[in-house]
């Protein structure tokens, strides 16, 4: 995800360019302004101030504020239209110089008024992505009463781009300060939306880089769309798989994140219900459209692909009894084969060796599965190349870690290098990185007693006893006791433990 320098430049160049910004910043004092978007705020509840506000502020913003609040709150009429048609030709006129070839054959040409929400769009659009109306730092929000009265401006706030463009495109004021959809459960959607960032494995957090403005902009619509024109939301999967459901069953640690992520989709699929059954849908509609939201709002939410309830995989991360385990493994059902295979292509899947040796009670089950052809190889890696003894390492697991070395695991073997713009950061980690890391004295002990080099450094140059102790931006285990810090500092140093 690197930067896009030639659209960076120009995105900077629509911040700055439009001389209209700083005479929207200079006509009206904060106080002033504040007391405006307060009136923008509350258009739903108070019109008449709403529309003296609009009147009196004659910049960019208003203008496009006035124009709308004109659309959506007042009767049509030809004397409305021929209003509503001189304010947007005097924006027109003021943007056509700070747009460009491109922009206008994308967007559309600027049209006059006809009476449709069509001949707005590209008045719209062209404002903000020019900077000729900003309400924010880098785009123009439509007030959220205007949207909840006529759902098809939403039209207007949706990405085009595909990049960093989309960063000037018009947003909804329901999701930026200019008013709220009264009752909508907007904190507990904002709970579900950060819990599933953690199965983005980080993508989204670079400072730069034209994804992440494709990303913002493509869910503020997202979640604009749920809000306020639910019904054209694509179709949930049919049944009842959950948000990130097959996704979760990819690795342990993708099962961790599922389960907060359900922590999150619980109440907040419980209160879109409510809220659109107070509305007057059916039950059974509200629940369609709740379902429908949670799994439009987030990206990577379904993988298109049935849970196989006795596949070995789900079996082992969902924590089944062993004796389940073991009933079909001897029975040779439940191999995995490509049943993820859809999923997999986008965030990579741990082998199910791995998955076996993440559980605390691996040691009786590694035979068995093995024995009936479930680990076709012992140093098989995921996509970081992070392998079963690492896994095991990293858990602690001290049986896991004996069986692995008895079947000849390699000790050596390290995870995959990695450059700046990736996620995990550190590479060329060995298993010993992974037991240090874990503060585990036992595993750490016998890798070193199976020959692992205990110098070797990732290649962001951090040592095992780093992964231990801590450096730089590398955290220490602080959970560690002292007597096994002091443990494996000395076996690492080559003494008795």
């Amino acid at each position: 995800m690197h930067r896009n320098s030639g659209l960076m430049t120009l995105a900077r160049t629509l911040v700055v360019m439009p001389v209209l910004i700083v005479f929207s910043s200079a006509a009206f004092a904060d106080n002033d302004n504040e007391a405006y978007e307060a009136a923008i705020a509350g258009m739903a509840e108070n019109p008449q101030a709403a529309e003296k506000a609009v009147k009196s502020r004659s910049d960019g913003v208003g203008l496009l504020d006035r124009i709308l609040f004109l659309y959506a709150f007042k009767d049509q009429s030809p004397a409305l239209d021929r209003e509503i048609t001189a304010l947007q030709d005097r924006v027109n006129e003021d943007v056509i110089p700070l747009t460009d070839e491109l922009e206008r054959s994308v967007l559309g040409d600027l049209q006059s008024f006809d009476g449709s929400i069509e001949s707005l769009l590209p008045t719209i659009t062209l404002a903000s992505s020019s900077g000729y109306a900003n309400t924010d730092s880098a785009f123009y929000a439509i007030p959220c009463a205007i949207l909840q009265r006529q759902p098809g401006l939403l039209d207007a706030t949706r990405p085009t781009w595909g990049g960093n463009r989309d960063n000037f495109m018009p947003r909804s004021g329901c999701q930026w300060g200019r008013g709220a959809v009264a009752g909508y459960p907007t904190a507990l959607m904002d709970a579900y939306v950060d819990a599933a960032y953690l199965a983005s494995g980080d993508m989204f957090a670079p400072e730069n880089g034209t994804i992440r403005f494709a990303h913002m902009a493509g869910q503020s619509h997202d979640l604009e769309m749920a809000m306020l024109k639910p019904d054209e939301l694509p179709s949930a999967p049919a049944g009842s798989r959950k948000p990130f459901e097959v996704w979760s069953y990819l690795s342990p640690a993708n099962w961790d994140v599922f389960n907060a992520i359900e922590a999150a989709r619980i109440p907040a699929q419980d209160a879109l219900i409510t809220y659109w059954v107070s509305l007057g849908k059916s039950r059974d509609m509200a629940v369609k459209v709740a379902r429908d939201t949670l799994f439009s709002v987030v990206y990577g939410a379904d993988c298109d692909t049935p849970v196989p309830v006795d596949a070995m995989r789900v079996m082992l991360i969902e924590n089944r009894p062993v004796a389940d385990i073991v009933a079909t493994a001897k029975r040779g059902a439940g191999q995995d084969g490509n049943l993820f295979a859809r999923c997999a292509a986008y965030g990579g899947i741990d082998p199910l060796l791995h998955v076996a040796v993440m559980r605390s009670d691996s040691g009786e089950i590694l035979d068995i599965l093995s024995q009936n052809g479930y680990f076709a190889d012992i140093e098989a890696h995921n996509d970081f190349g992070k392998t079963a003894l690492m896994a095991a390492a990293q858990q602690g697991n001290s049986p896991a870690v004996r069986w692995l070395l008895d079947k000849g695991a390699d000790v050596q073997t390290r995870t995959n290098a990695t450059d700046k713009w990736e996620y995990p950061r550190h590479g060329e980690r060995t298993a010993l990185h992974y037991a240090a890391a874990a503060g585990d004295a036992a595993v750490v002990k016998m890798l070193i007693a199976a020959g692992v080099k205990t110098n070797v450094v990732d290649d962001e140059g951090f040592s095992v006893r780093d992964y231990l102790i801590g450096r730089e931006d590398l955290p220490g285990n602080v959970a560690v006791s002292s007597e096994d810090r002091a443990m494996i500092l000395r076996l690492l140093d080559g003494q008795k433990g």
